[in-house]
């Protein structure tokens, strides 16, 4: 995802939806993200969150298997065509709005005990560090990976910077 390496059978998305990403920024994201779940193992499971002033869960998708609060899209046929096409049409109609605020979608996929989690962000962050530390520090105790990948630059998404929590 965005050049990083997941580790494990279970992804978690925690993405940034705020006004601040509008534009490129976002849709440069959603595709990024879309790409990820394609390129999936059938054994992999993944969830999404988009943030803005609210944690946006992406639903569930009909006839989806489900394990542990992750969706695992399967063996290639026409159900993982399906559910995958459901995934990606509701990742790109989620529109921009609001501020940056990503603890409850940070925390709501660290409840997915995630083997990898993604959070992506421009960095105008509202939360506080230390609450965004704290979880990161929680999924990293239970043996899971956080990658923080940070967008910048002037045009949104011409420029990316990684860190390794």
């Amino acid at each position: 995802f965005l050049g990083i390496a997941g580790v494990g059978p279970r992804t978690a998305f925690v993405l940034d939806s705020s006004l601040s990403m509008k534009g490129k920024a976002l849709d440069v994201l959603k595709a990024a993200v879309v790409e990820s779940i394609r390129a999936m193992d059938p054994a992999a499971g993944f969830m999404v969150w988009f943030f803005g002033d609210e944690s946006t869960p992406m639903p569930i998708p009909a006839g989806a298997t489900v394990a542990d609060g992750v969706v695992v899209l399967g063996q290639p046929g026409a159900a993982r065509d399906r559910v995958f096409r459901e995934c990606r049409a509701w990742i790109a109609g989620h529109a921009a709005s609001g501020d940056t605020f990503p603890l409850g979608a940070l925390r709501a996929a660290a409840a997915v005990h995630p083997s990898t989690l993604f959070l992506v962000t421009d960095g105008v962050i509202q939360d506080e560090r230390a609450d965004l530390v704290a979880v990161a520090d929680q999924v990293g105790a239970a043996g899971g990976h956080v990658h923080v990948v940070l967008l910048t630059g002037s045009s949104h998404g011409t420029e990316i910077g990684r860190a390794h929590v």
